[in-house]
């Protein structure tokens, strides 16, 4: 929903029709379902599929990719430290990411807040520079990784891969 008010068009998929269901409500809520397509899918075959189109779904160019992988259910709560390795999921962490990359440079992955930032460096071989505080980076690739927090509480991490995104980000004041 917040991407679909700062974007022309959004393609939304999730394996769980009643999430698909909940996502299209919210939509309509909020006055936003004319610009968001939804899929119930796997995303890695929905990805597949944009990416031999050509980075184009339904005649639109896709400008960049939102991965947000399932984590798991509660039971991640419990660990001190997040291993990206242990999403369950068709593909691993690295190749949803290498799906994402060939239909846009501009990735953003939203991951549990214990994952470790060099974890996120590794998808793409890059290493730490500490010449520039939360960011990662290797010659012109850029991985900055956000921690969000909600009252003062640590919720979540986002990362963000490619040079164009990491410095030109919209956020959502509301």
């Amino acid at each position: 929903i917040a991407f679909a008010k700062h974007c022309a068009f959004v393609v939304a998929c999730d394996i769980d029709p009643v999430k698909i269901r909940c996502a299209k409500r919210n939509a309509e809520v909020y006055g936003l379902s004319h610009k968001i397509e939804f899929i119930v899918g796997d995303s890695s075959k929905v990805l597949s599929s944009i990416a031999d189109s050509g980075s184009q779904h339904s005649g639109r160019f896709i400008d960049t990719v939102c991965l947000a992988p399932p984590w798991g259910g509660p039971d991640y709560l419990a660990s001190t430290v997040f291993d990206l390795d242990s999403i369950r999921c068709p593909i691993s962490m690295r190749e949803y990411l290498a799906l994402a990359r060939a239909i846009s440079q501009k990735v953003v992955m939203l991951v549990p807040r214990s994952v470790r930032a060099l974890q996120l460096a590794a998808l793409v071989d890059q290493h730490w520079d500490k010449g520039h505080m939360g960011t990662l980076t290797i010659s012109s690739e850029f991985v900055e990784v956000e921690d969000v927090a909600i009252n003062y509480k640590e919720k979540l991490k986002v990362a963000y891969f490619g040079r164009q995104l990491s410095r030109s980000r919209v956020v959502d004041q509301g």
